[in-house]
């Protein structure tokens, strides 16, 4: 049984779409396998599952995001666990002090953009994903923008803009369908984020599953991306200069049809159902 935090949003639909049930009270009976998907969840799996054996929590946050929206960590019953899982490997150290009794073990996200369509639509614009909040720096990004002479448009596709922003160059989308969004990224000239804290960047993938070039924040999760897929160009989010020698380098790589090439396939078979196939494989025995 899959327990989700968003069952009335738009991945809680996503998910019966593709025929897996989240829990609701009615539905309270003795299960296999508790899967807690984020460390939210993990209170409810320890109180509804017979034993921490029965629970498998799918942690998709870098542990750095309980400070930086003021969380105990210590409050999620995560010492109870016996076996979890994170997007990226850096999870997995950062976490182990914490989860001293428990197996961590890497599960990277599938990634597909297969059956997308692409359109000429937003081939000048830069998308740029998530909701707008301070993990995603969307704020940051308009100011490393405002401090150099690049003129960049942007999709912010996710994040409505806010009532205070006086911009019109940009497209604000809001929350959109799925497919949309996945649209929207793939017919876009390229793909920007000023994240501070992620672990496991699906919109960056998305993009490079387009052959469409990427600016990422340097950090970790991102670091990670780069070592499977080289040709991934960072930046400092702090640093305006770093930003827009980025940039350069970014709308240069557009011009190299074998590298974003390259980055694709090996996109496909990192995040793809194979390298999925085999890593749930390798827990289960």
């Amino acid at each position: 049984m899959s327990l989700g935090t968003q069952q009335d949003g738009p991945l809680g639909k996503e998910f019966v779409n593709i025929g897996v049930q989240q829990f609701n009270p009615s539905m309270a009976k003795a299960y296999d396998l508790y899967i807690a998907n984020t460390f939210l969840t993990v209170p409810l799996a320890l109180h509804l599952a017979p034993s921490a054996d029965k629970i498998v929590a799918w942690i998709h946050e870098s542990r750095s995001f309980f400070t930086l929206y003021g969380k105990d960590e210590t409050q999620y019953g995560l010492s109870h666990l016996r076996r979890a899982v994170f997007p990226s490997k850096f999870q997995i150290n950062e976490y182990r002090d914490l989860m001293p009794d428990c197996e961590l073990h890497q599960l990277r996200n599938v990634v597909s953009m297969t059956g997308i369509e692409r359109s000429n639509t937003y081939s000048d614009h830069f998308s740029v994903s998530g909701t707008w909040e301070v993990r995603k720096n969307q704020v940051g990004l308009l100011k490393l923008i405002g401090d150099t002479d690049l003129n960049i448009k942007l999709n912010f596709v996710g994040a409505s803009k806010p009532d205070d922003l006086d911009s019109t160059k940009h497209n604000y989308f809001g929350q959109v369908p799925l497919a949309e969004a996945k649209s929207i990224i793939a017919s876009s000239c390229g793909l920007i984020s000023a994240a501070l804290n992620e672990t496991q960047n699906l919109a960056a993938i998305e993009a490079i599953l387009v052959a469409n070039p990427v600016l990422l924040s340097n950090i970790p999760a991102h670091q990670e991306l780069k070592e499977l897929i080289p040709d991934i160009t960072l930046f400092d989010t702090a640093d305006a200069a770093s930003f827009a020698d980025g940039f350069d380098r970014a709308m240069r790589q557009k011009q190299n049809l074998k590298s974003l090439e390259e980055g694709r396939k090996s996109a496909e078979i990192y995040f793809g159902n194979s390298a999925f196939s085999e890593a749930v494989r390798s827990l289960t025995t």
